[in-house]
């Protein structure tokens, strides 16, 4: 599947053609020696500049220079000191020291990708990334998460030319990367499901073929899952490949929202507590993924199984204008400064809808509820499997297992719904009083 789609243009049952940038995909033991080669097929010109932090220097950015010096290349080292943050310092440091480059090599996970696929989608030069871990599902996707004054944003940006993942390096890497990126994975149903809710309830374009991506290699990582968590290179394989294609099934469907839904707004927002206080985050993005999908899995099952929605309850719960509603996401977030809750505030009234507007939605809601809901529940796995493959993988799957400040239930933290304008099971959840009141 994955060899199909490399640099091609993927005519789409919607009638859209997503052009697929990424021209070069190599995912098995070894892979990093395949570097100079890769450059040069890419057409990559004499000068390069290798992106790396501390860590990953070590893991496999000092080789990989070594190798593409070798190829005949010209390497600037680009290597953060201190731990980075995907955030505009970060993307400005970065372009300041690079030396005219004709493309850059990012040589990390999720951190170093995101600032690297930032930096060249600004300078219009093409990258190339060598993975040293599979922590997480953005290799090869045309977005980048970013922290824009305090809040993490997607942001569009210009994917890869090409992806190496030695999986040799990336079981190398530490256990808890490879256990996020199988936390990241492990959202695709409920994604996936909120992409339909939010078609069926707000018209947000949806169609199959992104979703329909990751079929095959979603099983194969479901069935791998205790043999990922030992880190073992043939089960690794199959996380890659999942990885991979999940990244371009957002390329393919122009948005995140095949592989970000609810699930991830938890994540940031636990995230964003800590940056408010200049402090590292509690997890890494894919434990804090997996975490919450235990905690909105028994949500989203609850709504499949709805047998009505009482219109006029939710109407009376409901904000009446928007000021009452700009109250009330101002006194969900007081433990964050002013300045964040300010843009949260513009998020979460972006999608506001005046009563007379909901009481249409939810009616229409009512009257297509069964054929609405049984293709929001065809995208969900049975009851317990998300959190069956994270046990079997040794991975946490309670907030407090993270850090006790994240110990809560889903009614406390589903105020993290504030923070995106997206739809999700969450808000309608909010709207339908199916959430206690945070």
């Amino acid at each position: 599947m994955l060899d199909s789609l490399l640099g091609r243009d993927v005519p789409c049952s919607n009638g859209r053609v997503a052009r697929v940038e990424t021209r070069l995909a190599t995912v098995r033991r070894g892979a990093l020696s395949d570097v100079g080669e890769a450059a040069r097929s890419l057409g990559f010109g004499p000068r390069v500049a290798l992106v790396a932090d501390r860590h990953t220097w070590l893991a496999a950015g000092e080789q990989a220079s070594a190798l593409l010096a070798s190829a005949g290349f010209t390497v600037q080292r680009v290597v953060f000191d201190a731990e980075p943050h995907a955030g505009p310092e970060s993307i400005a440091w970065v372009r300041a020291r690079l030396e005219s480059p004709a493309a850059l090599i990012a040589v990390g996970s999720g951190t170093i990708n995101d600032i690297v696929k930032t930096a060249s989608t600004e300078l219009a030069i093409p990258y190339l990334s060598v993975g040293t871990a599979l922590s997480m599902n953005g290799y090869t996707s045309s977005i980048s998460a970013v922290l824009v004054d305090g809040v993490k944003r997607t942001l569009p940006a210009c994917p890869p030319v090409g992806v190496i993942l030695d999986l040799d390096v990336c079981a190398a890497a530490p256990r808890t990367l490879t256990l996020a990126g199988l936390g990241d994975m492990l959202s695709k149903p409920f994604s996936e499901a909120d992409w339909r809710l939010s078609h069926h309830l707000t018209g947000e374009a949806w169609f199959p073929d992104p979703g329909d991506l990751l079929g095959d290699a979603f099983a194969a990582m479901l069935r791998d899952a205790a043999a990922i968590g030992l880190g073992e290179p043939a089960a690794l394989a199959s996380l890659a490949d999942a990885i991979l294609l999940s990244g371009l099934s957002m390329t393919i469907a122009g948005a995140s929202s095949p592989a970000s839904g609810g699930e991830h707004l938890f994540s940031h927002y636990w995230d964003m507590l800590c940056y408010a206080r200049h402090e590292e985050p509690h997890g890494l993005h894919g434990t804090q993924v997996g975490v919450a999908c235990c905690l909105i899995e028994p949500l989203h099952h609850r709504v499949i199984t709805l047998e009505s929605v009482d219109v006029p309850a939710a109407i009376a719960r409901h904000p009446a204008t928007r000021a009452l509603a700009e109250a009330q996401v101002r006194g969900r977030h007081r433990r964050l400064p002013a300045s964040v809750v300010d843009a949260i505030v513009a998020q979460a009234l972006a999608k506001w809808q005046p009563p007379e507007i909901l009481r249409e939605r939810l009616s229409a809601f009512q009257e297509r509820r069964a054929a609405i809901l049984a293709h929001v529940g065809a995208a969900l796995l049975p009851v317990g499997a998300v959190r069956a493959a994270l046990l079997a993988a040794g991975g946490p799957t309670e907030p407090q297992q993270i850090h006790p400040e994240l110990a809560g239930d889903l009614a406390h933290w589903s105020i993290a719904r504030d923070i995106r304008s997206r739809y999700t099971v969450l808000d309608l959840a909010s709207e339908l009083g199916l959430l206690e009141p945070a």
